[in-house]
């Protein structure tokens, strides 16, 4: 078999991605943001280790006129 995805390592990345975003808004809250703009994903693998997926943005409060 040549190719192909490997499904259990997809639905891992996809709960990691999920938490790191999660752990984003969180912080933003905490910090009394409305929103996060900006937001994007770095993701870092360690030799034997695993792999590190952060998620980065700029904790905003939205202002009505």
């Amino acid at each position: 078999m040549i190719g192909g995805e490997l499904k259990g390592l997809t639905k891992t990345l996809v709960q990691t991605r999920n938490q790191a975003m999660e752990r984003l808004v969180e912080q933003a809250r905490a910090r009394g943001a409305d929103a996060v703009l900006m937001m994007r994903f770095d993701v870092t693998e360690a030799a034997d280790a695993g792999t590190e997926v952060c998620a980065y943005g700029t904790a905003v409060v939205l202002a009505r006129e």
